[in-house]
C-alpha cells in the first residue's frame, strides 16, 4: 500500500516539476483552460473512440499524457495519478498508519465467522474465507454507495462510515508485514467497461486510489476482460489463484479486485523425520494423513475449545488451532464461538508445554457470496434498487451482479502459502439485451464461413441428426 501511494505521488511530483516549462495548456485536453477531472475523462473517452480528436491536433497532443502518439486508458491514467480531479492532498496527504486497531480486529472476526458459516451452510467440507480481502472489495464498493445500500454494507462489516472504514483498512493494510521468511501483501484494482468509463464518479476513483491504492484499468471492448483480470489475480498471488472470473456478463460496468497473498516460514518448523502417518476423523470416516508432531508454548483454552498458537517467522503473524472439546461436524464450527469469544480465546494464551499434533494440509475454495451477503443485510446491493450513483453518473444505473470469493492455502512442516482473492462485479441494470431462443429441434440449414465477410466454406442441412454417414 505505502509503495503504491509512492508511486503515485512521485508521478504527480514528476508532473509538477514539468508544469512550468509547457504551461497547464499541455494537459488541458477539453481545452478550458484549466486542469480537472474533465481532461482525464476526455483521455478515457477518447481512448475507446467517444472522443475523435484528429492526431497532431492541440487535444490530441494534451491528451496524449504519457507522449506514446496514441490515445489510450494509460493517458486517462496518468492523469487520474497525477492528482487530476482528485480530491485536495488525496495522494499528496496519505492518511495516518496506526496498526490494527482492536475494533476493527472484532468486526472482521465477526464477519468472517459468520461469512464463513454462510458460505458453508452446514456442509462438512474444507472452506476458507478471507474476511480481509472481502471487506477491503466491499469497502470499495462501499466508496460509491449510498442510502440504505451503504448502510447494508457498513452495518455488516461494523463500521460506522465508510471514512473510518477507509481508514482502518489502510491503516491495516500497512501492517501487513514484508520481510524475509514471511510476507502479507495486498492489492486492489478497478476494472472499467469502455461503455461505462465516462460515467465513473471521480470522488469514487479518488477514495479508492487514496487508501487502497487501486489503479484504473479499462476493460477490453470487445471482450477478453476476464483474461486480464485473472492474469493480474494471479500475479498478486504467486499463481496461488489463477482465476477469480470464469465469463463476464455483458452487461458488467466494473469489476472491483482485492488479492491477498501470504507466505511465511514457521518461527520453529517441524522436522521432516517428525511426520507420520496418523488418523484423521473425516466426515466420511477415518483417513490416513501425514501428521506433523512437535511442541509449542502459547496454549489456548476456554469453555468450548482448547488449542494453540504456532508463531511465524519474524513474530507479526501466528497460526491459531482450535479444537472442540465436543465433536463438530465442521460446519458447524464457525457458529460454535461468537466473535466476542474467539478474539478473548486469541488473547488468553498462557505460556506452558503442549504437545501438539498436526496435519499437514492443502485445499483451495471458491464461493459466490452473493446469497450469504445478502442474508447479511446486503440484498438490496443485488437489486437495480441499489444506490450507487456515487461510483456511476448517469445513464449507467449500477448494480452488483455478484461477488466472488476464493482461496487457497498450503501448510507443511516449513511453513504456509495462503491467498485469497475477492471480485466484486458491478453491472449496468439498465443494460439490456434482446433475449432470444433458437431450438433446432426439426431441419436446418447450416453453413461454415469465413472472416468479417462470411464466406461460405460449407453449406448443408440437417434432415436427421441420428442418421449414419453417407457415401
Amino acid at each position: 500500500m505505502k509503495k503504491l501511494l509512492s508511486v503515485a505521488v512521485a508521478v504527480l511530483l514528476s508532473f509538477a516539476a514539468l508544469l512550468p516549462a509547457f504551461g497547464a495548456e499541455r494537459w488541458d485536453a477539453d481545452g478550458d483552460g484549466s486542469l480537472t477531472a474533465s481532461d482525464a475523462r476526455f483521455a478515457l473517452r477518447a481512448s475507446v473512440g467517444l472522443e475523435t480528436p484528429a492526431p497532431g491536433s492541440r487535444r490530441f497532443l494534451a491528451a496524449d499524457a504519457d507522449g506514446d502518439g496514441r490515445l489510450t486508458a494509460s493517458d486517462a491514467r496518468l492523469l487520474l495519478r497525477a492528482g487530476v480531479g482528485l480530491p485536495a492532498g488525496a495522494l499528496t496527504d496519505p492518511p495516518e498508519a496506526g496498526g490494527v486497531s482492536a475494533g476493527l480486529a472484532l468486526a472482521e472476526a465477526r464477519f468472517g465467522l459468520t461469512l464463513l458459516g454462510k458460505m458453508l451452510g452446514g456442509r462438512a467440507e474444507n472452506a476458507m474465507a478471507s474476511p480481509f480481502s472481502v471487506s477491503s472489495a466491499l469497502a470499495m464498493t462501499a466508496n460509491g454507495a449510498e442510502g440504505e445500500t451503504l448502510r447494508g454494507i457498513l452495518e455488516a462489516l461494523g463500521a460506522p462510515d465508510p471514512d473510518t472504514l477507509n481508514k482502518a483498512l489502510y491503516s491495516a493494510a500497512s501492517a501487513l508485514p514484508e520481510r524475509n521468511g514471511c510476507f502479507v501483501r495486498s492489492a486492489n484494482s478497478l476494472w472499467v467497461a469502455p461503455f461505462a468509463a465516462p460515467c465513473v464518479r471521480e470522488p469514487f476513483l479518488g477514495a479508492n486510489l487514496r487508501f487502497y491504492g487501486a489503479g484504473v484499468s479499462l476493460l477490453p471492448e470487445n471482450g477478453g476482460g476476464e483474461a486480464l483480470i485473472n492474469n493480474w489475480v494471479s500475479e498478486q498471488t504467486q499463481g496461488m489463484i489463477g482465476q477469480i472470473v470464469d465469463r463476464l456478463p455483458p452487461d458488467a460496468a466494473m469489476v472491483l479486485l482485492n488479492a491477498l497473498c501470504m507466505e511465511a516460514e514457521w518461527a520453529r518448523p517441524y522436522r521432516e523425520e517428525n511426520v507420520s502417518p496418523a488418523p484423521f476423523a473425516s466426515p466420511e470416516g477415518e483417513k490416513t494423513v501425514d501428521m506433523m508432531y512437535g511442541s509449542e508454548t502459547l496454549y489456548l483454552e476456554n469453555d468450548a475449545f482448547t488449542g494453540f498458537l504456532k508463531p511465524y517467522a519474524g513474530g507479526d503473524l501466528a497460526f491459531a488451532a482450535l479444537l472442540p472439546k465436543q465433536d463438530l461436524a465442521a460446519g458447524e464450527l464457525p457458529g460454535a464461538i461468537g466473535a466476542e469469544d474467539f478474539m478473548s480465546l486469541l488473547h488468553s494464551a498462557s505460556y506452558g508445554h503442549v504437545e501438539v499434533a498436526m496435519p499437514k494440509f492443502s485445499f483451495a475454495y471458491g464461493a459466490s457470496l452473493r446469497s450469504a451477503l445478502s442474508e447479511m443485510g446486503m440484498a438490496r446491493l443485488f437489486t437495480p434498487a441499489a444506490e450507487l450513483s456515487a461510483m456511476f453518473a448517469p445513464p449507467v444505473q449500477p448494480m452488483v451482479s455478484d461477488v466472488l470469493h476464493k482461496t487457497f492455502i498450503d501448510v507443511d512442516t516449513a511453513g504456509t502459502r495462503a491467498a485469497a482473492a475477492t471480485a466484486v462485479i458491478v453491472k449496468d441494470s439498465a443494460f439490456f439485451l434482446d433475449s432470444h431462443t433458437v431450438r433446432l429441434d426439426r431441419p436446418f440449414l447450416f453453413a461454415i464461413v469465413l472472416g468479417e465477410q462470411r464466406l461460405p466454406l460449407f453449406i448443408g442441412v440437417v434432415s436427421d441428426p441420428s442418421a449414419g454417414r453417407q457415401g
